[in-house]
């Protein structure tokens, strides 16, 4: 029926056929069409689903052009440099991170170990101070206020803070038997100028290492 006209076939076999009749046997005509469609799919599947690609592919190239076609390798080939960029930078950023984190404990250990020498030699000074048969009092009282606020500026935790914590409290039990000795008015004016010093010193708001770390 495919190969010839849809009227003359019509005339031809179904001249005096009524309706209903010629109705029946067009819906037949096509439940035979579509089977035979369906076989032929079936048979011929990879054929088939090669043909419409081939077909979409040759409708694209159509349509696009050259000129479409190099863009969209320009857009694609721009597309994954941007990821691969982004990707570099977050890597970058992330090691920008580690190297100042570094940066930031080298510099809380290096203040650490610099005040740990400075009491360590404010120590050393204490005794040799304590050690004369007539300490000059002023002079022992400067000593051990400035061994004592260097010592507070020190993270408590820290291993130069733990190192110097006997020292730094043996040196307060020899400053406090040096206080026994004087006489007591003296004792209790070099007690309140203590006093007077600590509660007028600001303490850090923040000790070196922790500022560094901020």
């Amino acid at each position: 029926m495919s190969t010839m006209s849809v009227d003359h076939e019509l005339c031809r076999d179904h001249r005096y056929v009524q309706l209903d009749v010629l109705t029946r046997d067009l819906r037949h005509e096509l439940d035979s069409l579509n089977h035979q469609l369906r076989q032929l799919v079936n048979d011929s599947f990879d054929e088939f689903v090669s043909l419409g690609k081939s077909i979409n592919l040759d409708t694209a190239d159509a349509e696009d052009g050259p000129d479409l076609a190099a863009i969209r390798h320009e857009l694609t080939h721009y597309a994954t440099t941007v990821k691969q960029n982004q990707q570099s930078i977050a890597q970058s950023a992330q090691t920008a991170r580690a190297v100042v984190a570094h940066r930031r404990r080298l510099i809380a250990i290096k203040t650490s170990a610099k005040m740990g020498l400075i009491i360590n030699d404010l120590v050393a000074t204490f005794d040799k101070l304590l050690a004369d048969p007539h300490p000059p009092t002023p002079q022992l009282i400067g000593v051990y206020l400035s061994i004592k606020s260097t010592y507070a500026q020190l993270e408590p935790q820290s291993p130069v803070a733990q190192v110097l914590r006997s020292k730094v409290a043996s040196v307060t039990q020899e400053f406090t038997g040096f206080l026994a000795t004087l006489p007591p008015a003296e004792r209790v004016d070099v007690t309140n100028a203590i006093t007077h010093a600590e509660s007028t010193s600001t303490p850090p708001t923040q000790t070196p290492e922790t500022a560094a770390q901020s």
